[in-house]
């Protein structure tokens, strides 16, 4: 286009392939201008990525990652254990909202089994604490009383646990203590509505264990975001509950890509073996 507009200009003897020529220099410098610019766009990108988008792993937890995911808990300050929604709304089975009314009915496999999984998480919870690993809690909860803030989904299955209500609580078997955080979310996965990557990150945690319910829903969706944001995610199926055999062990066959499956015995034991130090600083304030 250039060389055409400038082509006009040309007295009526210089031809237009002259013309085109004359353009070479100028059209080359573009080129090597533009390539110039890219090259610096891609370097910003990477420092912003590098500085909040990603988890910024110690060496040996990225040289394993390059190998497997199957790393074993390596150190308890760069470990968090994230409980999903263990809540009176759906783990109080006479008294939680989404039982109260008489609509839905809990299967005989999830009382069966609910009770065990609640066993659990309080062992796994002790573990955690007594080797210094941080211990995080999510629960549905509205941030406001009619829940007009909730996702679509929610509005669309029809429940609402009202900020500050009693079905928002954590079981009582389970509570956290008093300096640990518990987060109200109102989507699947806790990533979606909560700044929970970003305490994460804060924390300098590079390996999650999530456990919770339900196992195919909000545990499933955890396990793939934390996976999607750079973390090392860890499941535990024995610490995870849901309404049928058949759904929790479809549910685990399909996220096993995403995380290692690890039953509570064995993690226990990596608990017990880990190490106080390392893990990865958060960076430094400017």
């Amino acid at each position: 286009a250039c060389a055409a507009s400038n082509y006009m200009s040309l007295p009526a003897n210089v031809s237009l392939r002259t013309a085109v020529l004359l353009q070479v220099p100028a059209i080359v410098a573009l080129l090597v201008w533009q390539r110039r610019r890219l090259r610096t766009t891609s370097a910003g990108n990477a420092a912003l990525t590098a500085s909040s988008g990603t988890v910024r792993h110690s060496a040996a937890i990225e040289a394993a990652a390059r190998v497997s995911r199957e790393i074993p808990l390596r150190c308890a300050r760069s470990t968090a254990v994230v409980v999903i929604d263990m809540q009176t709304f759906c783990c109080d089975l006479e008294r939680g909202g989404c039982w109260r009314d008489g609509s839905n009915q809990p299967s005989d496999y999830l009382r069966e089994t609910l009770p065990a999984v609640v066993d659990n998480i309080a062992t796994l919870l002790g573990a955690a604490r007594q080797s210094s690993v941080e211990c995080i809690f999510t629960v549905i909860e509205s941030l406001t009383a009619d829940g007009r803030d909730r996702s679509l989904d929610y509005k669309v299955s029809g429940f609402n646990v009202p900020r500050g209500s009693e079905d928002a609580q954590v079981l009582a078997a389970l509570q956290p203590a008093a300096d640990e955080m518990v987060l109200p979310k109102c989507s699947s996965s806790v990533f979606i509505s909560t700044n929970l990557a970003y305490k994460l990150r804060n924390l300098g945690c590079e390996q999650v264990v999530l456990v919770g319910g339900l196992t195919d829903q909000c545990v499933d969706s955890a396990v793939r975001d934390a996976c999607d944001l750079g973390f090392l995610v860890t499941c535990v199926p024995d610490c995870c509950y849901t309404h049928s055999r058949e759904r929790q062990l479809a549910s685990l066959r399909h996220n096993r890509g995403y995380c290692r499956q690890v039953p509570l015995t064995a993690l226990l034991a990596e608990m017990r073996a880990l190490e106080l130090g390392g893990g990865t600083s958060p960076p430094p304030e400017e």
